[in-house]
């Protein structure tokens, strides 16, 4: 009965996967943030300094410096709803230094002057490191996640050299930072600085690169100090002012839309453990997704009248089923996972309107960015997708349209 159970708890500790709890906070964080953007771009608008505001959004990698952390540590185990049921000790093996798989930045500044700027970020990242098990042997890889870092900044250019505008940058905020060891949703403060250059593509319009080094207090039971050097390039939109007395579009537009998710699933042949088994056998996966509701969210920034960017948010309640069946003695098919995963979309996009009749607004959408897939037997998994749309605007007032869209989401 022991050498199961110790099975089932290695099993499950190898495909564990980031708290749901994490994740909800997350989304709620970055949900303040945006609504804090807004809210800054609609002041903005109201004194006619909108011409001042630029969002960015910026991808890239993490190297981040754990650190010596001697010592044994408490490591938990979720089971596939994220409860805990028990714990082994574990050692952090080689943990001076190690990378992580993606960096996310994103943000507004708003220009005080030619020279003097202020921003609001949030950045994301998740590092890798393994832990020993000094109970049962082994190695095991999990994730160290800063889910998610807000700061606010100075930002200081430093004149022009062929073509491209350079700026320091520095700042602090506070980082929410997770893991097995640490636990989820650990507060800390976070203390960034870092350089870059912009160079102008259009009016309104800039191709971006910095590097940002971030600075920030372990959560305990971790020692010290731990400091994230994020190298990220992306792009630089600023607006303007709606002309004066003009009838054309506002130049920043929210949105938000219901509608329905039609979700296709994969199958694939894979080693798979299978229940009641203590190694993994040749299997087929196969899995399904029930059809369900969506929620989309966003805005769009207008280039011209005709050319506009977009940041899009979605996410659909899908109910996810997972079969394996076993294609060698014993032969069995066990369901494996069945639960709703709220699959979520956060796609950076250009919308391009076509002419159409009076009454309506054509236009079709071309994108990407990231899709999550929350985990249960798994980490959370982040994967690129591709966003593709085509819909029309139906002016109703002024300020106001019905939009009817269909999107498809690729990852």
């Amino acid at each position: 009965m022991k050498q199961d159970k110790n099975f089932l708890a290695s099993r499950d500790r190898r495909h564990s996967r980031t708290s749901v709890c994490a994740t909800r906070r997350t989304l709620k964080v970055v949900a303040c943030a945006v609504s804090i953007l807004l809210l800054a771009a609609t002041q903005a608008a109201a004194r006619g300094n909108l011409g001042r505001i630029e969002w960015f959004a910026e991808a890239g990698g993490s190297f981040f410096r754990f650190g010596q952390q001697p010592g044994v540590f408490q490591v938990s185990v979720f089971d596939p709803y994220g409860r805990s049921f028990g714990s082994y000790q574990g050692s952090v093996v080689n943990p001076n230094r190690f990378s992580g798989t993606y960096s996310l930045f994103t943000g507004l500044r708003y220009r005080l002057t030619r020279h003097d700027s202020v921003e609001l970020s949030y950045s994301q990242s998740e590092s890798h490191f393994a832990i020993e098990d000094l109970e049962i042997g082994g190695r095991e890889e999990h994730t160290f996640g800063r889910l998610p870092s807000l700061t606010i900044n100075y930002v200081r250019y430093v004149g022009s050299i062929s073509g491209w505008k350079p700026f320091v940058v520095g700042g602090a905020g506070a980082v929410w930072q997770a893991s097995q060891i640490s636990g989820f949703g650990t507060v800390d403060p976070s203390f960034d600085f870092g350089f870059g250059a912009d160079h102008r593509i259009t009016d309104r319009l800039a191709f971006r690169i910095e590097v940002r080094d971030y600075v920030e207090r372990l959560p305990s039971p971790f020692h010290g100090y731990s400091q994230d050097i994020e190298p990220t390039a992306g792009l630089v939109i600023s607006s303007r002012p709606p002309e004066s007395g003009a009838a054309g579009p506002s130049r920043v537009e929210v949105y938000g839309e219901l509608g329905a998710s039609f979700f296709t699933g994969a199958s694939a042949s894979t080693q798979a453990p299978v229940i009641g088994l203590r190694t993994s056998v040749n299997a087929v996966l196969q899995n399904s997704y029930s059809k369900a509701g969506r929620f989309a969210a966003g805005f769009r920034i207008y280039l011209s009248s005709r050319n506009a960017l977009q940041f899009s948010y979605s996410q659909a309640p899908n109910r996810f089923e997972q079969r394996i069946s076993t294609t060698e003695p014993p032969k069995v098919t066990v369901v494996s996972s069945q639960f709703t995963q709220f699959v979520k979309d956060l796609t950076a996009d250009y919308v391009r309107y076509l002419t159409g009749p009076d009454a309506v607004k054509p236009f079709v959408v071309a994108g990407g960015g990231m899709a999550l897939f929350p985990g249960f037997y798994y980490p959370d998994i982040h994967k690129f997708c591709l966003h593709l749309a085509a819909g029309v605007d139906i002016p109703l007032e002024k300020q106001l349209a019905l939009r009817i869209e269909m999107d498809d989401f690729l990852s």
